[in-house]
């Protein structure tokens, strides 16, 4: 599985060339983990989560960043399911629509 925290992103200038509003912001951070359940009693099992990979960037454009996580997501480590940060935007959570292998 993979997580998904996206930083907000710099301005564009009059140009088109990224404004850096504010340089010290966050990054965009993707976790890819492994995710299982543990049988804790006969009744009850527990997520567990093992956390396998770190990749985060800051400053870089979201346009820029998606094939990156497109093709680490989905070529590199075949995530099967993708969670996004709840506090973007609508088209950043939509990222995770095509991102996660449907097979």
């Amino acid at each position: 599985m993979a997580g998904i925290d996206v930083a907000g992103e710099d301005e564009e200038g009059p140009s088109g060339e990224a404004v850096r509003v504010n340089p010290r912001r966050d990054s965009t951070v993707l976790t890819i983990a492994y995710a299982a359940q543990e049988r804790v009693t006969e009744r009850v099992l527990e997520p567990h989560f093992e956390v396998v990979r770190q990749y985060a960037w800051r400053g870089d454009r979201h346009r820029e960043l998606y094939p990156r996580i497109q093709a680490l997501v989905g070529e590199r480590w075949h995530c099967r399911s993708v969670v996004v940060d709840a506090t973007v935007g609508d088209w950043q959570r939509s990222w995770a629509l095509p991102l996660a292998r449907t097979s």
